[in-house]
C-alpha cells in the first residue's frame, strides 16, 4: 500500500495518541520522514523507544533527536539486509551442507 506523507503523518499522530506519546512537530515529521522512507511499520515502531528515550532525559514530550538516536539503535529493515551483504561471508551467507 502506498501512502501519501499526509496519510503517514496522520497514521502516526493517531498511533502515538494511542499510545499516550507526545511528539513535537519535529519528532512527528522525523517519523514521517523514516515512514516514508523504510516502512511505515518502522516509524510506528519507534515510538515507544523514543518516547523512553525522552524519558530518560527527564522529558515527557518525544522531540526530533530522540527519533534521531533510536532510529541510529533500531535500524529498518533495507538497512540491515545491506549492512550483513557488506560483511564477511562467514557470518553472513547461507551454505548447503553437503550430504
Amino acid at each position: 500500500v502506498n501512502y501519501t506523507i499526509d496519510d503517514i503523518m496522520s497514521i502516526l499522530r493517531i498511533r502515538a495518541d494511542e499510545e499516550g506519546v507526545v511528539l513535537d512537530s519535529d519528532a512527528l515529521k522525523a517519523l514521517t520522514n523514516l515512514g516514508e522512507k523504510a516502512s511505515l511499520r518502522y516509524a510506528i515502531q519507534l515510538i515507544q523507544p523514543a518516547y523512553l528515550q525522552s524519558l530518560r532525559s527527564k522529558r515527557e514530550m518525544v522531540t526530533s533527536e530522540d527519533v534521531a538516536n533510536v532510529a541510529r539503535l533500531f535500524i529498518d529493515e533495507e538497512t540491515s539486509a545491506n549492512l550483513l551483504a557488506s560483511m564477511p561471508d562467514p557470518y553472513c551467507t547461507y551454505q548447503p551442507a553437503n550430504n
